[in-house]
């Protein structure tokens, strides 16, 4: 009887424990996908940025090939 009547006592306390447990792993886990999100969204404007720089670069080399030609 005794340790029924602790069940009784300490019930509330195990279940928001439980919900507390529930409550950590589900932002963690939220937090890891917003995380990688973000670091999917930085690789895509650094390959962006890239590709923007690297079109200035292949005109310039052509125009000296032609520029080079006619010399």
């Amino acid at each position: 009887m005794i340790s029924g009547n602790l069940l009784e006592d300490y019930f509330p306390l195990i279940i928001s424990n439980l919900f507390v447990i529930l409550f950590f792993f589900f932002f963690q886990n939220n937090k890891k996908k917003a995380d990688i999100a973000y670091q999917n969204h930085i690789a895509r404007l650094e390959a962006r940025s890239l590709r923007a720089q690297m079109n200035p670069h292949f005109i310039f080399n052509d125009l000296n090939s032609l520029q080079s030609i006619m010399i």
